[in-house]
């Protein structure tokens, strides 16, 4: 895990190569850590370790925007979109939202639904 402010000071040569090495290793490592950067960006990308989520700095700077969740146990990545989130297993996807099951589709084709179906047009 490594983290940097990205401003390399006026300094010796000897420890600017080694400011510039580790903002090289933190920007390599994606600024992982178990917290935020101190220092931020629009539009920095961050991977918070504590909770396995790739995340992102919206444009103005202000917040982080969760993109995905990295399953480190099975090594997937798990897009998140908004409140909803895509899961995948060995046979099928899974969409939550809000952390509850919403549906599932499984790799025979057979698709599972929580709620109601509304279909427009024809098959």
């Amino acid at each position: 895990m490594s983290q940097h402010d990205f401003e390399i000071a006026n300094q010796t040569a000897a420890n600017a190569r080694t400011d510039i090495n580790n903002a090289l290793q933190a920007l390599a490592s994606l600024s992982s850590g178990n917290s935020a950067p101190s220092t931020t960006y629009a539009n920095q990308i961050w991977y918070d370790a504590s909770n396995n989520l790739l995340k992102i700095r919206n444009e103005a700077n202000s917040a982080w925007i969760t993109v995905g969740e990295v399953d480190q146990t099975n090594s997937r990545f798990n897009p998140v979109i908004g409140d909803w989130k895509i899961l995948l297993s060995s046979t099928s996807l899974i969409f939550q939202y809000s952390g509850t099951a919403k549906g599932k589709l499984e790799s025979n084709g057979d698709l599972t639904v929580v709620g109601n179906v509304t279909a427009n047009g024809s098959i």
